[in-house]
């Protein structure tokens, strides 16, 4: 068998993750999977629910030139697979993002994007950075460096405070401005709702919900969903000032910039407020209603329609996603040469040979 760069790709992210979920995703090729697992390089996990490598799997990294160990010990413990299962998501999201994901540390240099996992991080400092938070990674743009939460229905929340200071250390925003995320596996309405619902708690409990933590956040956030939508809203959100440039390009000459900071435009003609919704930063989306003595005007992609008209009053303005990437000349980074032939830094190809009756 001659691999391909997205064999090779699967292979070491399963290695580098430790384990893959087998839940379908847009993210994790089912076929690519599937060959890997027929081949003898990949294996289902004993309760089902993970892809780990096999002995021959490392070995084929090893011969493309990739060195990775295996675990001591078999691990089972349910919080620990879940959060490997968590970790190796979102990597998978940012990998087919376009993001260099196989990065052990922070760096200042602006080059090729790239995701630095929260366990590397507390690997390479003894425990000294991130301890007791809950953070799973960093996804680095040229000025932004986005902080993704996985958020499940069983999360009792966050202690805001504590994760925003760690993840405002200097040695981990590398001169970038942090930007948190609220993700997972669901769609962007069963999202919202994990993180909008309340939670019922005793008066010794301190942690915050996410909903909360919106407002102890001293930074932007935003919920998108781990698919197509969520990829493609994630160029926008990395754009600078990506509101104001949003609001300009839909009010045009009616542009006047907005009167206070939970809304991002005024309409010259008519008076009226405007919001960039595309965030989906619904409690952003409330204050400000509450200040507005008419419905508010709140532009968003379709897609997210349905979630802001759950929670908030106001007028939605749809725009399409093709058009805010025509304007503002975004280009999908989709790759399609991952069909190709892997090939080692010396230029060899890597073959497997499979014994099947």
């Amino acid at each position: 068998m001659l691999f391909t760069r997205a064999e090779m790709e699967i292979l070491r992210l399963c290695a580098w993750c430790k384990e893959l979920p087998t839940r379908k995703s847009e993210n994790l090729p089912a076929e690519t999977i599937d060959e890997l697992v027929w081949c003898g390089l990949l294996r289902v996990s004993r309760n089902k629910s993970s892809h780990r490598l096999t002995p021959c799997g490392y070995e084929t990294l090893q011969k493309a030139g990739f060195e990775h160990s295996m675990d001591n010990a078999y691990r089972t413990e349910e919080h620990i697979v879940s959060r490997r299962h968590q970790g190796a998501e979102i990597a998978l999201f940012f990998n087919r993002f376009g993001a260099d994901v196989f990065v052990d540390a922070p760096r200042a240099e602006i080059c090729k994007d790239f995701y630095v996992s929260a366990y590397s991080i507390r690997s390479a400092s003894n425990g000294a950075l991130l301890n007791n938070t809950q953070m799973i990674g960093f996804y680095y743009s040229d000025e932004t460096m986005f902080v993704p939460y996985y958020v499940t229905k069983d999360d009792l929340g966050i202690y805001a405070n504590v994760e925003q200071r760690n993840f405002n250390e200097q040695t981990l925003k590398c001169g970038r401005k942090p930007f948190v995320v609220y993700t997972g596996a669901d769609s962007l309405i069963e999202i919202a709702e994990t993180v909008m619902t309340e939670r019922c708690r005793n008066k010794k409990q301190t942690y915050n919900t996410y909903a909360e933590a919106f407002e102890k956040f001293e930074c932007p956030v935003a919920m998108i969903p781990m698919n197509e939508d969520g990829i493609r809203t994630m160029e926008v959100l990395k754009l600078k000032d990506y509101r104001t440039q949003i609001a300009k390009a839909v009010l045009g000459e009616d542009y006047l910039p907005p009167r206070n900071e939970h809304t991002d435009a005024i309409n010259k003609h008519t008076g009226e407020n405007y919001i960039v919704g595309i965030d989906c930063n619904i409690p952003r989306m409330k204050k400000a209603m509450a200040l507005d003595t008419g419905a508010p005007n709140i532009i968003a992609f379709d897609y997210q329609v349905d979630t802001i008209e759950k929670y908030c009053w106001g007028d939605v303005h749809t725009i399409s996603i093709d058009e805010v990437e025509r304007v503002f000349g975004l280009s999908r980074k989709h790759e399609t040469n991952k069909g190709e032939p892997f090939k080692t830094k010396s230029g060899k190809c890597v073959n497997v040979y499979v014994n099947h009756p």
